[in-house]
């Protein structure tokens, strides 16, 4: 990792420690389009990009107070969003393999009743999740995954900004996993352990 300029002051740094929501956006501007710009070149998504990024300093915050000086904001952020990055390339290849399990497995002479039942179920679920998200989350979700209008079109459309678009995105897709990791984990189980 190169060496990277900072110009985070040590009365800025101390007041971020302190939770100081300014010296936090100094902080924020600083870095989030370098890292930004990071994580987009790993995967081309601007909407990953943004989600990652955002996970990133936010657990900078929580964690402000183990940083010794502000020489140490670059690094952690740094490291935290590759780690970040790996993670989630994990688990898109354990969706990969999921989805290629269904792909060979699923045709219609080998679906059994109970798998049918909980494809419906897991479908039935993921629904019941994205109704009960809050209306403009719930709108501008349904708008970009299941229509696949972009963020621009998404803003064209509701007369909003392509960042709050992004916002919106973020907190209904962070509201969604919260919601279906557990069931979502139990179905992979399933599907590996019990076929």
């Amino acid at each position: 990792m190169k060496k990277h300029h900072f110009n985070i002051s040590k009365r800025e740094f101390i007041d971020f420690q302190n939770g100081c929501e300014v010296a936090f956006r100094a902080i924020y501007d600083q870095y989030h389009l370098l890292l930004y710009t990071y994580v987009y070149s790993t995967n081309r998504s601007e909407y990953l990009a943004e989600e990652v990024v955002q996970e990133a300093f936010i657990n900078l915050f929580k964690n402000r107070k183990n940083l010794e000086n502000r020489r140490g904001i670059y690094p952690y952020l740094f490291v935290s969003v590759k780690r970040l990055v790996i993670m989630r390339f994990r688990k898109e290849v354990i969706r990969s393999r999921y989805n290629n399990y269904l792909h060979l497995n699923w045709t219609e002479e080998t679906e059994s009743v109970e798998e049918v039942v909980h494809l419906k179920e897991l479908n039935g679920f993921i629904n019941t999740c994205i109704d009960e998200l809050p209306r403009r989350q719930k709108e501008i979700y349904t708008l970009n995954k299941k229509e696949g209008l972009s963020y621009k079109e998404i803003a064209a459309r509701l007369n909003v900004s392509v960042h709050t678009v992004k916002n919106q995105l973020i907190s209904a897709s962070k509201n969604l996993r919260i919601k279906i990791k557990r069931y979502y984990s139990v179905l992979i189980c399933f599907f590996f352990f019990f076929h």
